[in-house]
């Protein structure tokens, strides 16, 4: 084999890793990576993609209130755990790195937060992840620095747009998420963008993707005009 075929193959091989499942789950509680797995989530669409849907769970569970828990289970259940920690204990398995066991423990902590609060039906449904319908990379417009991903997800209520873009810079006004024709002539308002770094909007019943296939994020000013500001900070096209 040439030198030129050995290099191609590397190149090849390096396009195709993606960083590992515990990276995943502790970039979707917001911990800190090595800054190469940082970069390369921020430009792998599939990576981010993990990421995004992991974090909509973190942020469900985290979301949950003292109304929304249960009440105490009896005691005779915990003294049954007890006892199946105990004989789980005995079994040798391979020691995990501390960050992945962590990253991995805080994310169960926090799924787990979110089952015992809303049943075992939510349980099921959070295993197994509502499927994308689309997804875009939302790329920073002219003078702009941030950049993101939005996906649409089909969930039991629906398309839901998820938003994710967290390097947005404090506004001096507010952020609006729309949908637009490919020429932006014709838009509509999804709503407005609040904090934390993962966003979901149900999506008007009946909208055609097909049709309004630009999602866009554009920094909006108090000031009683409902039209879009023409002021976009991101953008990207909708692709199945």
């Amino acid at each position: 084999m040439s030198q030129h075929e050995g290099n191609g193959n590397a190149r090849d091989n390096e396009q195709m890793s993606h960083v590992d499942e515990d990276t995943i789950a502790l970039l979707a509680l917001g911990e800190s990576v090595l800054a190469r797995d940082d970069d390369h989530v921020r430009s792998c669409v599939s990576c981010q993609a993990k990421v995004d849907q992991l974090g909509a769970i973190v942020h469900s569970a985290r979301s949950v209130t003292d109304e929304d828990k249960p009440v105490a289970p009896p005691s005779e259940l915990w003294d049954r755990i007890a006892m199946e920690i105990d004989s789980d204990e005995q079994v040798s398995k391979p020691a995990a790195p501390r960050g992945a066991r962590m990253g991995w423990f805080a994310l169960a902590a926090a799924v787990g937060l979110l089952a015992g609060s809303v049943g075992t039906a939510v349980v099921m449904n959070q295993s197994e992840p509502a499927p994308a319908i689309a997804q875009a990379t939302l790329e920073p417009l002219p003078g702009k620095d941030s950049s993101g991903v939005a996906q649409v997800l089909q969930t039991a209520d629906g398309p839901t747009l998820v938003i994710d873009v967290p390097d947005l810079p404090e506004p001096d006004g507010y952020y609006e998420v729309w949908m637009l024709t490919p020429e932006a002539d014709s838009m509509m308002s999804i709503g407005v963008l609040g904090t934390g770094d993962v966003q979901e909007f149900s999506l008007p019943g009946g909208m055609d993707m097909e049709t309004f296939p630009v999602v866009d994020i554009s920094l909006e000013q108090f000031d009683g005009d409902v039209t879009h500001s023409t002021d976009s900070v991101v953008r990207g096209v909708l692709e199945a």
